[in-house]
């Protein structure tokens, strides 16, 4: 059982290198940290009933399901904005105060195709997968691709139809003797 311990804060009355030193190894010995997330006021209304809340690192390649979610009970009048704090579990590898990190809520269902990020091939301004044919060839297909799904998803909008199947390892089927290039 991890005890609560109630948040560190820190005022710095004289910015010295070494007083600013001394404030990062305390923060670097925290084993909890959260995310502050400043949401649009016409949306918080919608988070009060979200299930399911995660945080994506993009810079680690990374996401996180949040331990739980605090709507802070004031608004920001100038960006007229209310703050979410998320808790994410204990000892995140990697991971640092100040990194920048995206807020997920899931407010709703809708069905949408999605495929592995992993799956995606990035050439210039194209994006594409490797759609795998009869008789296991490859052919690459131009996608059109729309927002993160979590958990490592993207969705698709055009390019692919439900029920194909594509190479989650697209550098190994585009260097494969069957694969040609298709659509654009």
């Amino acid at each position: 059982m991890i005890a609560a311990v109630d948040p560190i804060r820190i005022l710095c009355v004289d910015d010295h290198r070494l007083v600013r030193k001394g404030i990062a190894r305390i923060v670097e010995t925290q084993a909890d940290m959260r995310v502050v997330a400043e949401v649009p006021q016409e949306r918080v209304q919608a988070l009060r009933g979200s299930s399911k809340v995660s945080v994506e690192i993009p810079s680690l390649n990374k996401w996180i399901n949040v331990q739980s979610t605090v709507i802070v009970p004031t608004a920001d009048p100038r960006t007229h904005t209310t703050r979410v704090r998320l808790s994410l579990p204990v000892e995140q590898s990697g991971l640092y105060p100040g990194v920048y990190a995206r807020a997920h809520f899931s407010v709703g269902q809708a069905r949408k195709m999605v495929i592995p990020m992993a799956a995606v091939v990035r050439r210039s301004e194209i994006s594409g997968v490797y759609v795998i044919g009869e008789k296991d060839t490859s052919s690459f297909r131009q996608v059109r691709l729309g927002e993160p799904a979590g958990d490592g998803l993207i969705e698709v909008l055009a390019g692919i139809s439900p029920g194909e199947r594509v190479a989650l390892e697209p550098v190994k089927a585009g260097m494969a003797r069957g694969a040609k290039r298709t659509g654009s």
